[in-house]
């Protein structure tokens, strides 16, 4: 079980990216298809690198990271990006500890639904025939006894590590990984998520989310 000092709550549902703190304006980095290699997913304002460094002064065009049933999570994402949409309503990354005890949730198993993996009650690569990203939500058993929704698949999350860390599986892992990717004690690193010369997290993938803790 993991350890948490102290209590803490954490997003029921994946995060998007919107342009109002009220989630009701633009929202960015969340088609059902995309790569990361489209221009302007993020404002030019809002950097892979933003606020790497306090106090942060590259920030030009905020986004806030939302909590919201039934839309597709944005992704292609930065840890740096991540970290300040969190920082920008209040909240931030989930620690390593949180996110596992999230993910746990009451029945404290190596899934959010139990110790014994399923290919059907989360969004994973043999769930449907056809794989892809879905809404949050979207499978209404992946969730714990907390209401926390799809941490294990759909899309991978970050925690405050860095590092190109990240955590839960998501949609399109292969076969031979599981059922271990998607359990809530694993931790993958990509290291394409770092830039290869100074190890900074600018990279993204698309299918790479996260979601805030506070």
């Amino acid at each position: 079980v993991s350890e948490v000092s102290k209590p803490f709550c954490v997003d029921r549902w994946e995060a998007t990216l919107w342009d109002t703190a009220g989630c009701d304006g633009v929202v960015f980095g969340n088609p059902q298809w995309m790569g990361c290699n489209i221009p302007d997913i993020y404002p030019a304002g809002f950097p892979a690198d933003v606020c790497a460094e306090a106090p942060c002064s590259d920030e030009e065009t905020p986004l806030y990271a939302c909590s919201l049933p039934d839309i597709y999570p944005s992704r292609c994402v930065s840890w740096y990006q991540a970290r300040q949409a969190c920082d920008n309503v209040g909240k931030r990354l989930c620690t390593p500890e949180e996110w596992q005890l999230a993910c746990q949730g009451a029945p404290c198993g190596l899934y959010p639904y139990g110790d014994d993996f399923s290919w059907e009650i989360c969004n994973y690569i043999e769930t449907f025939e056809s794989f892809s990203v879905l809404h949050t939500g979207e499978m209404e058993g992946c969730t714990n006894g907390w209401g926390v929704f799809d941490i294990s698949g759909n899309v991978w999350e970050y925690d405050s590590s860095g590092g190109g860390h990240v955590r839960g599986g998501a949609y399109n892992c292969n076969q031979a990984g599981a059922p271990i990717l998607e359990s809530c004690t694993n931790v993958t690193t990509f290291s394409d998520l770092m830039d290869p010369d100074t190890g900074s997290p600018v990279g993204s993938r698309n299918n790479v989310g996260f979601r805030c803790c506070k």
